[in-house]
């Protein structure tokens, strides 16, 4: 399977840079407070003082140094505020330039920061969530075929009867006959793996549950990443059914009698295959693998739907159409539907 570190270093980029703006935005915030507090206090006079300090809540501590050269001009000096950016020192100088240093305790109201940090929150969280919207996206399995390599033919031995009796010959007990499985391929073209697929074939009303080629995973397959997967749709009688019934035929005459269950077997495949009408001709397999031929759904040709179930993305739909017989002698009995 493909390594995702790549997922998880995208994923941890956008939460170090929802963190880098959200503290920016606070930073902001903050320094928008004392800059229009230390605006405020600029071009007034020391006399006004007290009234600047009422209205924003600062408790202003200190003391003047006192201007020996003028005395007498002290009542109507003016001292002009301004403030540092940590907001905790005040630089004041009189009309005649002699500096004068202020101590100022801030009481920033931070309640004025709340609307702020509430948006910035939700900012940061809609940006998150979109963010893993984004990557599960990125990485989500994509199940595809390729309609130029779409199916894959191959022959295998379906049992026509199995007779399961105490004392009959055990070269007996089966009776094998050829059919041309077509299995459409089915392709992972996303960055993770498609866990828990199941096959599904819908003809008209009826859906029809079918298996993986891989005996150890008939019902459910996890396709990986960039990878291919066998899906056993159905199968064609590769020999005519007559050819087939006249060897069943010889084939019941070597039963024997009753005391080696001969008789009774004969009665049970005589049952399955009154005539070569009763060998199915197309069928499909169940969940779990192929059984013998009569165990197996019969079905006809017409239009119908492969999908494909996944835990981890959405159902693959693909529309064919069952032929009524082989295209040539390879078997291909299925073709996309326009």
């Amino acid at each position: 399977m493909r390594n995702n570190n790549n997922g998880y270093h995208f994923s941890t980029i956008i939460i170090i840079l929802i963190m880098f703006v959200l503290v920016v935005s606070l930073k902001v915030a903050y320094n928008q407070g004392t800059e229009s507090f230390g605006a405020k206090l600029e071009n007034k006079s020391f006399a006004d003082s007290s009234k600047v300090s009422s209205r924003y809540t600062h408790a202003l501590q200190g003391s003047l140094i006192k201007n020996s050269q003028n005395k007498s001009s002290s009542n109507t000096r003016h001292a002009v505020l301004a403030t540092s950016k940590n907001g905790s020192t005040l630089n004041m100088s009189s009309n005649n330039g002699a500096p004068t240093l202020m101590h100022v305790t801030i009481n920033q109201n931070y309640w004025s920061l709340l609307p702020q940090f509430i948006v910035s929150g939700l900012a940061a969280g809609a940006a998150l969530f979109l963010a893993n919207i984004g990557l599960d996206r990125y990485r989500r399995p994509c199940l595809v075929v390729d309609k130029n390599d779409l199916l894959k033919l191959v022959v295998i031995d379906v049992n026509l009867y199995e007779i399961d009796l105490p004392n009959f010959s055990r070269e007996l007990r089966y009776f094998k006959a050829q059919y041309i499985v077509n299995r459409v391929i089915i392709k992972n073209n996303g960055r993770s793996a498609a866990l828990g697929c199941k096959g599904i074939l819908k003809i008209k009303d009826m859906e029809e549950k079918i298996c993986w080629y891989v005996p150890s995973e008939r019902y459910k397959m996890t396709i990986n990443p960039d990878s291919s997967e066998y899906l056993d749709v159905c199968a064609v009688l590769k020999d005519d059914t007559k050819e087939i019934y006249e060897q069943l035929q010889k084939r019941i005459e070597k039963f024997g009698d009753g005391k080696n269950g001969g008789a009774e077997a004969r009665n049970i495949v005589l049952d399955l295959y009154k005539t070569h009408e009763d060998i199915p001709i197309i069928i499909t397999p169940t969940e779990n693998g192929w059984q013998p031929a009569k165990s197996n759904r019969r079905i006809g040709s017409g239009d119908a739907t492969v999908i494909v179930n996944a835990n981890n993305t959405i159902p693959y739909h693909l529309d064919i159409k069952i032929l009524d017989k082989p295209i040539g002698d390879n078997g291909r009995l299925i073709e996309l539907r326009d």
